[in-house]
C-alpha cells in the first residue's frame, strides 16, 4: 500500500535528518541536503507549505556552504521549481528554474 510506503519513508527520512542534526555542526551542508530530500518528500505527500519551507531553508544553507553553482544546490532549486509549478505559481517556478 503506497500510503504505508510514504509513512515508512517519512519516518526514515525524519530519523536520518534528526541524526545528522544531532551529530553534525548546524551549518554542515549534509544537514541541508537531508532537509532538501525530506522537503521533496513532504511535497510529494501534499504537505506543500512544509515542503516549501524545508526546501527554501535547505537551498539557502547550501548556497552558503557549497555555493549557488554546486550540483546539490541546483537540484534543490529544481525541486522548488517543481513544487511551485504544482502549486500554480508560474513566476516562482521560473525564478527557481533559472537557479537550477
Amino acid at each position: 500500500d503506497s500510503l504505508q510506503q510514504f509513512a515508512a519513508a517519512d519516518t526514515a527520512l525524519a530519523h536520518s535528518l534528526a541524526l545528522r542534526r544531532k551529530y553534525m555542526p548546524p551549518e554542515h551542508w549534509a544537514i541541508a541536503s537531508s532537509e532538501a530530500v525530506y522537503g521533496y518528500h513532504l511535497g510529494r505527500m501534499g504537505r506543500n507549505a512544509e515542503a516549501e519551507q524545508m526546501l527554501s531553508r535547505a537551498y539557502e544553507k547550501l548556497v552558503a556552504a557549497r555555493g549557488a553553482d554546486n550540483a546539490v544546490t541546483k537540484r534543490v532549486a529544481v525541486r522548488l521549481a517543481e513544487l511551485m509549478e504544482k502549486l500554480g505559481r508560474a513566476d516562482d517556478a521560473r525564478k527557481w528554474n533559472a537557479r537550477g
